[in-house]
């Protein structure tokens, strides 16, 4: 399909770029920082499916579509942002998939499956062309997977004033029996010991200006328990509730998922703190992959939170067992899931990346988890900025088992270190 990216960060058109590259169905045939510039190719250039950022200056993404799509009503489009509170709004305003940044080639690979049913929609004519588009080729709705649209008031019960035929199917009941049998009470349909946590959760996660992102199990018609993850955005005034607060938010049905981690966890070394597995469940897995890919190009890193010592002094150990959380927690979601990630000592994080395809592909993957990490301590921070450092060493080109590519990372992490931190350091031979 003929392929738009909009993304006013240009690092972002290379990561994609990179992550697209063995996605057949991709044809990237223009990338754009300004969305004006991607307007104005749009009218002499076929665009079939478009992935575009939501928040860009001057013009948002979702104002954005609305005009490319008066051109061509069939095109696929694809919101792609860091930020999750605009999930509801972009599956609200037509959105046919959404993806978070961080991303990986596989997370685009699960978009392409959801959007690839569109494409005889997408190739349709452009708008007012001799071969306009079929009535019934209007944008679709969401895809199943992009998630259930609820919104409900900020009060005892939780009283819900939407909700989409998705988030129904997720809990096996009509419109009908949530009034009649809980009084459309979000709160009802919740399992009770995992409310009051996950409330508590969200009203800490709203006072400190974020987005609510939570966990709960949702007790279905039957009684079955489904784990589902919540983000949600806090509203002033409910466009359906009046003068009443709330939020608006995005179900996404994760129980395969918890209990696949489930399963993972009772098999391997699991660090309590972090949730990672420790460094001898490392090393076995990238011994494993070694052997099984001899002289496939991969990487090996370490990450380190710089001067934690002084972290715990100024913050207190509490907040310093936030911050490793916090690092742990956004190294493993901005890499992919063929990635190993593991906890290898109190501070340190280790990355393996599988299948990159040279030097150039380890740094944009690094990039990525560090663009990640410098947005979360720029919001964790009181009194300075915390950072952190890393050294990187490819495979099989500078070792051929764990401890030589560990040793090596090791290496240029303390260089990394000793050059004032908060930077990367790749290996190389000295000539």
């Amino acid at each position: 399909m003929k392929t738009i990216l909009v993304d006013d960060e240009p690092w972002m058109l290379q990561q994609f770029e990179y992550e697209s590259q063995d996605i057949a169905d991709i044809d990237l045939v223009g990338r754009f920082t300004s969305p004006y510039e991607a307007l104005s190719f749009s009218r002499d250039n076929r665009v079939e499916l478009a992935f575009m950022d939501v928040e860009m200056p001057g013009m948002n993404g979702i104002e954005l579509a609305r005009k490319l799509r008066e051109q061509y009503p069939g095109m696929i489009v694809v919101f792609v942002s860091a930020y999750e509170k605009y999930v509801a709004e972009a599956i609200l305003n037509g959105a046919d998939c959404y993806v978070t940044k961080p991303y990986t080639g596989k997370d685009l690979e699960v978009v392409m499956k959801k959007v690839r049913p569109l494409a005889n929609r997408a190739q349709g004519g452009k708008a007012g062309s001799d071969s306009p588009a079929s009535p019934s080729d209007k944008p679709a709705a969401p895809a199943e997977q992009s998630g259930a649209v609820i919104r409900y008031k900020d009060d005892v019960a939780s009283k819900l004033t939407y909700m989409d035929d998705k988030f129904l199917a997720l809990v096996g009941y009509t419109r009908s029996e949530v009034q009649d049998r809980f009084g459309d009470s979000l709160r009802a349909l919740v399992e009770r010991e995992d409310y009051d946590a996950a409330a508590a959760q969200a009203q800490r996660q709203v006072s400190q200006g974020q987005d609510k992102r939570v966990s709960y199990r949702l007790v279905a018609k039957g009684g079955t328990r489904r784990w589902v993850k919540e983000t949600g955005h806090h509203l002033d005034h409910l466009p359906d509730g009046g003068d009443d607060s709330g939020f608006q938010s995005v179900i996404v049905d994760i129980d395969s998922v918890v209990h696949r981690r489930v399963e993972e966890r009772s098999d391997a070394h699991i660090d309590p703190l972090t949730g990672l597995i420790d460094i001898q469940a490392a090393e076995a897995q990238v011994l494993h992959y070694l052997a099984d890919h001899k002289g496939e190009c991969c990487a090996l890193a370490r990450i380190e939170v710089d001067d934690f010592d002084h972290a715990v002094q100024t913050y207190g150990s509490k907040f310093s067992n936030t911050v490793l959380t916090d690092v742990a927690a956004i190294v493993q979601r901005s890499c992919r899931t063929c990635d190993i990630v593991a906890n290898t000592g109190q501070t340190e994080t280790m990355v393996f990346l599988k299948r990159v395809t040279d030097l150039h592909g380890s740094q944009v993957a690094m990039e990525r988890v560090f663009g990640a990490l410098r947005r979360r301590f720029e919001r964790k921070t009181r009194d300075g900025e915390l950072s952190c450092s890393a050294g990187v060493v490819l495979g099989p080109e500078f070792g051929e088992d764990f401890q030589t590519l560990y040793q090596k990372a090791g290496e240029m992490l303390s260089q990394a270190r000793r050059s004032g931190g908060n930077q990367v350091e790749y290996y190389a031979e000295e000539e």
